[in-house]
């Protein structure tokens, strides 16, 4: 890669421009775009090489929402949402799109073993045979979710029900 050109590179949460002085010298500034280009890898490519970087932004951005409402059917991260409402808009918010109800965000994504989960891999519970809810994943046997109006957005142990499977929709 040469250094005869600008390059506008990813540096979460914004941008910095990259530009040659010299020979030798590189000079960065941050910059103001909603768009980033990052050569010669993508975002997508970049996350598959090193996905704990993404999951630890995941579970950071979740956990900001903690005490929020539950309002069943809802999207929103801070007037309220339901189970998925909040996961669909967590994982959007991070470039990840996720299907919109519990029962099909478990049929997507990449199954994994309970014993194998890590941060940011979702949780699925079952009611009467049916999957009724999901959780976000943090880490120490915890997870993040939107529970029912009395509860909103909490952290509680992730077996406070018995999870029916994980599913991962980070590579």
């Amino acid at each position: 890669m040469g250094f005869s050109e600008n390059y506008i590179v990813l540096q979460l949460p914004g941008c910095i421009k990259i530009r040659k002085e010299s020979e030798n010298e590189l000079k960065s500034s941050k910059i103001n775009t909603l768009t980033c280009f990052i050569f010669p890898y993508s975002a997508s490519e970049m996350t598959k090489n090193d996905s704990s970087g993404i999951r630890k932004e995941i579970v950071a951005y979740a956990l900001q929402f903690v005490g929020n409402p539950y309002v069943w059917g809802g999207t929103s991260l801070t007037n309220g949402s339901d189970c998925s409402g909040f996961t669909q808009s967590v994982f959007r918010d991070k470039g990840i799109t996720i299907p919109r109800t519990s029962k099909m965000q478990a049929a997507g994504g990449k199954d994994i073993s309970l014993s194998h989960i890590k941060p940011a891999d979702l949780l699925f519970y079952k009611k009467n045979g049916v999957v009724n809810h999901v959780a976000i994943y943090i880490g120490d046997s915890k997870v993040i979710s939107a529970g029912s109006p009395s509860t909103g957005i909490r952290v509680l142990d992730y077996n406070y029900r018995k999870p029916y499977k994980a599913v991962s929709y980070i590579d």
